[in-house]
């Protein structure tokens, strides 16, 4: 977040996992985004736990990202507050490991079909965090676009303690475009799960949009659906 760059290298042997301890390797209380280049092709993951203002514990994890790009979409997000959802706290973390500034303008859409802009400049060789509780305020469920001048990286962790009951924190990179298709092969209506669709649609026109449910033991359920245009929901 400082701007300062390090570089190490590791070896890791053939048909071999290896784990890099990053708070070993920079010390403590650095913001870092990180760029990791292998000799021959691997496959990386950036699991982190945390504490997180010593109020809610938990973990989370992501791949790594395929490469920068100027455009990210997250259907995602909410700054809810409240006696009845409970809190969360929602970032945008974005990688400019270009040698030039970025200008970066974020776009948030709510659930109530309003839109709100935010510009930021993300410098060269540099890593930025923006606070969307602290730019929209409490109680806000929002989708957003990151769009940048030259290629970035983006991601968009959020804390929370869901309904007072069960706290944490999750972990996305951005998606690159919108797309007609999503996969989803995990979820859960068990005794302790409560599994939620969140859509962003980033049109001036209404999408009609179908959910398949494939349920282990029962037929599929098909639920049709319509999101106003330029609403999440």
């Amino acid at each position: 977040g400082t701007g300062q760059n390090v570089q190490k290298s590791y070896k890791v042997g053939p048909t071999t996992r290896r784990t890099i301890d990053v708070n070993l390797e920079l010390g403590p209380d650095k913001d870092v985004s990180m760029l990791v280049e292998g000799g021959s092709p691997i496959v990386v993951e950036r699991p982190m736990y945390f504490n997180y203002h010593d109020k809610w514990a938990g973990g989370h994890n992501v791949v790594g990202a395929q490469g920068p790009d100027t455009v990210f979409y997250f259907p995602e997000g909410t700054t809810r507050d409240n006696s009845n959802d409970g809190s969360f706290e929602e970032w945008i973390c974005i990688q400019n490991p270009g040698s030039t500034d970025a200008g970066v303008k974020i776009t948030y859409w709510t659930a109530k079909g309003t839109t709100e802009s935010q510009d930021v400049t993300v410098a060269a060789h540099s890593r930025s965090t923006v606070d969307v509780n602290q730019r929209l305020g409490d109680n806000k469920d929002v989708s957003s676009k990151v769009e940048s001048t030259v290629p970035v990286l983006v991601e968009r962790p959020i804390y929370f303690n869901y309904h007072d009951a069960w706290a944490g924190g999750d972990d996305v990179m951005g998606c690159p475009e919108p797309k007609m298709k999503f996969y989803f092969a995990e979820g859960s209506t068990l005794d302790g799960f409560v599994t939620y669709i969140t859509i962003l649609n980033p049109e001036t026109s209404d999408a009609s949009i179908k959910l398949t449910f494939m349920v282990e033991g029962e037929p599929q359920k098909e639920v049709l659906d319509t999101v106003p245009a330029s609403r999440r929901y």
